[in-house]
């Protein structure tokens, strides 16, 4: 509550008790009712406004009298008072008027809540009976006033601005809650209305009430020595009520210390428990839109970025002229007409390295056009998304702007009325799904981009999208909220070079930066309203040469190329043949670190990079390299497979995560959430293509033997590698899944695909024994078949028993 005061208190740190107080509560008002509370100067006028008011209240007129007639009885309790003060220190006339005011406008606005305005006139009735008999004590004050050797205890002042600024505060918090025009926003006020209603009274200002007992008992003591001291009788009582009056006081301090320690612990659990449920809310929200991992795609492109090698783009005059028009709208807050930049190359260029790097430099330099630093809405911030055909969970449409919501949700957690507008939508949204739809996460993400103006949407893979259309579609409808646009018509404006729409998408204060192969169908209008910046090959060339200089620098230092050559030569040849694809220099690095090339198979191939050249010729020598060092020697007899297939469970392959790109030519990687994938979607274009082509032998990309094997391996597990009984130790208890798939990783897949996998090897099988052009591989497609038919019955028969 109040704060302590010395004993020495001069008359003007008592004064500013009352102006501090005064103007705090001022503060809060508007000026109707600044007004309002300055039209009543006096208790009379009180009186005579309550009058007006009981008389005119609309219902419940003999309960609204009851608490007028309590909270008027505490109003001419407390008006001696103010004369009382005065006898010491001259006080501003309005230091009383707010009281009354105050008074009048807490009647005012209760006259729509009758029974919470009774707990208030009960709780002005308690506040009553312990004030003291402030008429009685005004003839002795002043007679002690005019006495030579007047004793004056300044501690006395100090307790009765106390009084004041409890009497003032207890008002205030009954206008806060009574008011509309509430600081706090509509949930805390909720959460204070609840406290109030669920909490007694006496709890919540018990404090209060015990300092007025206090301060009675201070001031009747005063009196009693006042009276001493005036009689000149009675000196000893006098030194013992003085003694009292001092423990009383420090006593009251204490009380007063102690009480202000409560509520700034109990402010701290109040706002420890706002930030907790906040977190809560918030990650209740991230679960409601179910957006997949965007950040480990951004930081596994990055991570492959060496310093300086992009700083070519950031230099690019078209790429530098589009962001200061974008950076300029934002500061005069207007809208240009291009706030979308398309940058289009070819497969391999490494737009998405180039991607990251935007992504990272547009968070490092953060734009500020606020100059309040609390204020978020001129702050710019990116938001970005990459699509990736090689983990097909990442391709639509929806994940994107799950994700790019998400985003903005942990951008701006802090913005209270923003998280309050997404719980409406989670809570009481469109469709009540468990997770969100579509339509509420293009209206969220709309609300949001026009909420803070300055953002960048950054988008990669835009041609690995399942479906352009409907991203850009869904694009518009994100910016503008406009949904009235038939899909007919973008399907026209793809179609259709010569004819004009009108903006899409409109003019926005979103700016939006997309990555895309130059043969990505994308509407007129669309390229018409954005800035287009096609890469060059001359353009990375340098960065490339960097890159395949340090690659070059780590096989000579590891004994892999000989010492005796010109590394800065054999650079600048090879990045001329890479044709600007940053693709195909990682490539040709991954093939020169291959296991098994000689030093002279390592040169003659950087002597000879014509036949590299491409990004085809280059699968085509790791495919190559791979069937002549896997190609078998000798076919693998029957037992011997299935010796091969029953290997105990604890013999693993060390280091797997390395060993599956030494296996695969580089040609697969594990991917942050541990999935094995294509190092670049072209691969699957290149693999599709050479399946097509009849000219080219594809025995080692058998598809046959591959369901086989699965199958096999599937069986295998199952049969030799789980036990023949429960998996808990017994039929009565169920396994704990989470320790199951620890002991047994692969379980679950097994269990939910082996079936699918076994019809699938028979049927080929099957296929492969009735046509006569694969007669050459009958006997091993036999074997394997029947290797397969044995493991399915061992298992069936085990599971019997």
């Amino acid at each position: 509550m109040a704060s302590s005061l010395p004993d020495n208190a001069g008359a003007d740190t008592v004064l500013s008790v009352f102006d501090e107080a005064h103007k705090a509560f001022r503060a809060q008002l508007s000026s109707e009712e600044l007004a309002e509370i300055s039209s009543v100067s006096s208790i009379e006028e009180l009186l005579q406004a309550v009058r007006a008011l009981s008389e005119n209240h609309f219902l419940h007129k003999s309960r609204y009298k009851t608490c007028a007639r309590k909270i008027t009885q505490f109003g001419q309790s407390f008006a001696p008072y103010f004369e009382v003060i005065n006898i010491f220190v001259q006080t501003n006339p309005e230091y009383a008027g707010l009281v009354w005011g105050s008074i009048r406008l807490i009647l005012k606005l209760g006259g729509h809540y009758v029974t919470f305005l009774e707990k208030l006139g009960s709780f002005f009735d308690q506040m009553r009976e312990q004030l003291p008999a402030y008429t009685d004590a005004i003839e002795i004050l002043r007679q002690d006033q005019n006495r030579d050797g007047k004793r004056f205890d300044r501690r006395l002042l100090v307790s009765l601005s106390w009084i004041y600024k409890d009497v003032i505060q207890f008002c205030y918090e009954a206008y806060k809650l009574l008011s509309n025009k509430i600081p706090l926003g509509f949930r805390s006020k909720q959460r204070l209305i609840w406290r109030i209603s669920w909490e007694p009274f006496d709890d919540r200002f018990g404090s209060l009430l015990k300092r007025l007992q206090w301060h009675s008992q201070l001031f009747e003591k005063e009196l009693v020595i006042t009276q001493l001291e005036l009689n000149m009788t009675q000196l000893d009582s006098i030194r013992k009520q003085q003694e009292d009056l001092r423990l009383l006081y420090d006593e009251f301090e204490k009380e007063v210390i102690t009480s202000q320690q409560l509520k700034e612990k109990q402010e701290r659990n109040w706002e420890r428990d706002e930030i907790n449920l906040k977190h809560r809310c918030i990650a209740r929200l991230k679960d409601w839109l179910n957006a997949p991992d965007w950040e480990d795609a951004h930081d596994s492109a990055l991570s492959r970025v060496k310093e300086g090698s992009t700083d070519w783009f950031f230099s690019d005059t078209k790429y530098r002229n589009w962001w200061s028009t974008v950076t300029n709208s934002w500061k005069a807050k207007e809208k240009a007409n291009n706030m979308t930049l398309i940058i289009q190359a070819k497969p391999g260029y490494g737009k998405t390295h180039l991607c990251s790097s935007l992504v990272d430099q547009l968070r490092s330099e953060s734009l500020d056009f606020s100059s309040d630093a609390m204020d978020s809405h001129n702050r710019s911030a990116v938001c970005f998304y990459y699509f990736d055909t090689t983990k097909p969970w990442t391709v639509s449409a929806q994940c994107a702007f799950q994700a790019l919501l998400t985003q903005l949700v942990h951008l701006y957690m802090d913005d209270k009325e923003a998280i309050d507008a997404a719980c409406m939508m989670m809570y009481h949204g469109l469709s009540g799904q468990r997770n969100a739809s579509k339509n509420e996460v293009l209206a969220l993400l709309n609300w949001l981009l026009r909420r803070y103006p300055m953002i960048v949407l950054v988008i990669d893979g835009l041609d690995e999208t399942n479906d352009v259309e409907m991203f850009l579609t869904d694009l518009r409808i994100a910016l503008t909220g406009h949904t009235h646009r038939s899909r007919q018509k973008i399907n026209h404006a793809v179609s259709s070079s010569d004819q004009t729409q009108s903006e899409y998408p409109p003019s926005s204060d979103t700016a939006i930066v997309m990555f895309a192969r130059p043969d990505v169908p994308l509407p007129q209008s669309l390229l018409q309203s954005s800035d287009l910046l096609l890469l060059h090959n001359e353009q990375n060339l340098e960065a490339i040469n960097d890159y395949l200089y340090d690659a070059l620098e780590y096989l000579v230092d590891n004994g892999l190329l000989g010492n005796e050559h010109n590394i800065h030569h054999l650079a600048q040849k090879a990045a001329l043949y890479s044709d600007g694809m940053f693709l195909w220099a990682r490539l040709l690095d991954n093939y020169l670190r291959t296991d098994g090339l000689t030093v002279q198979e390592r040169l003659d191939a950087l002597n000879n990079l014509v036949y590299l050249k491409g990004l085809k010729n280059l699968y085509d020598a790791i495919l190559s390299r791979l069937n002549g060092a896997y190609q078998i020697s000798q076919a693998v007899t029957l037992p011997e497979q299935a010796s091969k297939l029953t290997s105990p469970l604890g013999r693993i392959i060390p280091n797997f995560r390395d060993a599956i790109r030494k296996m695969t030519g580089a040609l697969l990687e594990v991917a942050t959430d541990d999935s094995v994938v294509f190092i670049h979607n072209s691969l699957g274009d290149y693999l599709h293509l050479r399946r097509l082509d009849s000219d080219i032998d594809t025995t080692n990309l058998d598809a046959s033997e591959a369901r086989i094997d699965l199958a096999t391996s599937c069986m295998s597990y199952l049969t030799n590698c789980l036990p023949g009984e429960p998996l808990s130790g017994s039929s009565s208890v169920t396994p704990d899944l989470r320790y199951q798939t620890k002991r047994f990783p692969f379980l679950n897949y097994v269990i939910e695909y082996w079936t699918a996998h076994v019809a699938s090897a028979l049927r080929t099988g099957i296929f492969k024994e009735k046509h006569a052009k694969f007669a050459k591989e009958n006997n091993r497609i036999r074997d394997s078949t029947r290797l397969l038919l044995s493991m399915v019955r061992r298992f069936i028969e085990d599971k019997k028993q």
